[in-house]
C-alpha cells in the first residue's frame, strides 16, 4: 500500500524527476530504484545507507530520531528534482516535512504522508475498503 500511495501522490503532483532518500541498505534500494524506474520517473538523485551491512544492523538508519533523518537527507544533492521522495514507514520524517521543505525549497513526499493522504481520499470519495474474513 505504502508505494502505491507514493506513485498516486507523485502521479497527482504531476512529478516526472525524483530524488529519493532512504534509510535501506544498498540491495533493498535496488529493488527501490528498479519499482521507481518501471513507474518511468526519472531518478535524478538516490541515497541510502552505505554502511556494510555489519554495522547498519547495530544500528539501523530508520531508528533515527527525526531531526537525525531531516540532516541525512539535507545532505544529499536534490539539483532537478521535482520532489524529494522518502519511502519507508519505519523512519520518523513526518515531524520534519515542513522543515524540509522550506530549507530545500521542494515538495517532499513520504510513505506515511502518501498512505495518510490516499486513504483520506479515497474516504472522501466514498470508496469502500474490502476486508477479508479471517
Amino acid at each position: 500500500m505504502p508505494a502505491l500511495a507514493l506513485l498516486e501522490a507523485l502521479a497527482y503532483l504531476k512529478i516526472k524527476k525524483i530524488s529519493v532518500v532512504t534509510p535501506y541498505p544498498e540491495w533493498n534500494n535496488q529493488t527501490l530504484k528498479t519499482f521507481l524506474s518501471e513507474a518511468s520517473f526519472e531518478i535524478v538523485g538516490f541515497k541510502g545507507d552505505e554502511r556494510s551491512i555489519e554495522v547498519a544492523k547495530k544500528n539501523y538508519l530508520w531508528h533515527q530520531l527525526p531531526n537525525e533523518a531531516a540532516t541525512f537527507i539535507k545532505e544529499v544533492s536534490h539539483k532537478g528534482a521535482d520532489a524529494i521522495v522518502l519511502p519507508c514507514t519505519a523512519w520518523r520524517r513526518f515531524e520534519v516535512i515542513e522543515e524540509l521543505e522550506a530549507d530545500l525549497k521542494i515538495p517532499v513526499v513520504t510513505a506515511n504522508q502518501a498512505t495518510i493522504w490516499s486513504l483520506a481520499r479515497g474516504a472522501s470519495q466514498g470508496e469502500r475498503i474490502a476486508v477479508s474474513p479471517s
